[in-house]
């Protein structure tokens, strides 16, 4: 089974994250992949200059609230194949914005993947202009071509840790697959 979570709908206060709480949104489902990703809105250039505050002095919380929740996802997910995915900006940028979301993208990266061990979409090493092509132009969504090729980049992603994983894990000691079904 799939799970997408969008990290920025869990990061504030009034959601802490647990694992009893990750298990239970999944109702104790056995989890195949989750794919993470997160909302900034803390970090937006415009809620910032409406408060009058600094995207760098705003990005230590985030760190740590990201490592936390990176923690808890490999606590309550132990055998999922765990995948981050950059963060998705809110339009197309200006040069400020475009430099805030390449940091925040290597942050991301730095602790969801070289901490946490999470799978990266490594085909797209240059986000920016990748979701530059993705957008439907002057939009806040991705197109369907956008869509389309990320979601083949997960399944190519997801085929082959896949098929890792049943070469590691003998048929007692994970979910039957279609092969596995054939032999009995």
């Amino acid at each position: 089974m799939l799970y997408l979570i969008y990290v920025g709908t869990i990061m504030d206060d009034k959601c802490p994250v647990s694992v009893q709480w990750l298990k239970e949104i999944t109702e104790g489902i056995l989890i195949d992949l989750v794919v993470m990703s997160c909302a900034y809105p803390d970090l937006c250039d415009r809620r910032l200059e409406k408060k009058n505050e600094q995207f760098d002095n705003k990005l230590p919380l985030f760190q740590s609230k990201l490592s936390h929740i990176c923690s808890m996802f490999k606590l309550a997910f132990p055998d999922s194949i765990m995948i981050w995915v950059p963060p998705l900006p809110q339009k197309l940028l200006n040069d400020k914005q475009t430099n805030q979301l390449k940091k925040l993208i290597q942050i991301c990266y730095d602790i969801a993947c070289d901490e946490y061990n999470f799978d990266f979409l490594k085909r797209y090493q240059n986000w920016i202009d990748c979701y530059k092509q993705f957008y439907v132009k002057d939009a806040f969504y991705i197109s369907k071509n956008g869509v389309r090729e990320l979601t083949i980049e997960l399944g190519e992603l997801m085929k082959k840790k896949w098929s890792h994983y049943i070469q590691m894990n003998p048929p007692n000691k994970r979910f039957k697959t279609d092969n596995d079904l054939l032999k009995i």
